[in-house]
């Protein structure tokens, strides 16, 4: 009797490990509509107006002002996402001309062609962790990380 209890209990336990071994990637996915959206172009105000008229039943007067919210939320992303990109672009170019700044003086203390020859090795190392399909910032952020721990 002990024996079959054991057996039924090892046979339970194991089943709990099998099934907790299959893959959960279906169950783990999220679902919904940013989702479903990766890699196709954005909605329109009038689509996503249409869907929500459709999901809550909306009046024709709700539909209109719906539309017309989703419309200035649309007006307000593009200057938002301008404005970003202006300040990218401006930053960009600060960490360019500190970037040159820093090269001159180097290129200053050890001489024009030690610095060639360390350009030479920095687009080596460079096509070195491309081939690889690693980037620079990448490399940096995995010796942070490590650093840090």
């Amino acid at each position: 009797m002990k024996k079959v209890i054991l057996l039924s209990m090892v046979l339970f336990c194991a089943n709990g490990v099998f099934v907790s071994a299959q893959d959960k990637s279906p169950a783990m996915e999220k679902k919904g509509p940013r989702h479903e959206m990766k890699g196709k172009m954005p909605l329109s105000a009038e689509q996503r107006m249409l869907l929500i008229a459709k999901e809550l039943g909306l009046s024709d007067a709700e539909k209109v002002k719906v539309k017309t919210l989703f419309e200035k939320q649309d007006v307000q992303r593009a200057k938002d996402r301008a404005e970003i990109e202006k300040m990218r672009k401006a930053e960009m170019a600060k960490v360019e001309a500190y970037k040159k700044a820093q090269d001159e003086e180097l290129q200053k203390i050890i001489g024009k062609e030690k610095y060639e020859k360390l350009q030479l090795k920095r687009a080596e190392m460079q096509m070195k962790h491309h081939a690889r399909g690693e980037f620079a910032n990448d490399s940096i952020a995995k010796r942070k990380t490590k650093q840090s721990k």
